[in-house]
């Protein structure tokens, strides 16, 4: 693992919605995220809510997680950068692992749907940068 750390995005919290909305655009090596994208955080079951709060230390990661859902890159290239970010975020192997397995048990509906729902509006074409995917950890 690099020493590369994710960068604080700049949000704004809509309080009618219960989400974030990116204030710029959030930049990390393997991809940029539009500003205007909204997230609603790590999405998990009520009864996970404990150990996976919605809006913790690991928002970050799940804000490029929910950007790559809506069709920039396949399901699991985003849940493996999704693992990535978590790592680089601090988290834990362990814990990075298990929110790992539990997007790859559970995201395929919220895959599918974000596939038919397609980008948001605002999304820009174009965001890839360079095929930084290379080296991921596997599982």
């Amino acid at each position: 693992m690099t020493n590369y750390k994710l960068p604080n995005p700049r949000l704004e919290y809509l309080n009618k919605d219960n989400k974030f909305m990116l204030l710029e655009q959030y930049v990390i090596p393997e991809i940029i995220v539009a500003k205007d994208f909204v997230t609603d955080g790590v999405s998990s079951p009520w009864f996970a809510r404990g150990l996976f709060p919605r809006y913790d230390k690991t928002l970050p990661a799940a804000i490029v997680h929910d950007w790559c859902y809506g069709g920039y890159m396949s399901r699991k290239n985003a849940d493996l950068l999704f693992k990535k970010n978590l790592r680089r975020l601090g988290i834990t192997a362990i814990r990075a692992y298990v929110m790992y397995l539990s997007v790859r048990l559970g995201g395929r509906s919220h895959y599918v749907r974000r596939q038919k729902e397609g980008p948001q509006p605002n999304a820009i074409d174009n965001v890839f940068s360079s095929p930084a995917l290379d080296g991921f950890e596997k599982p």
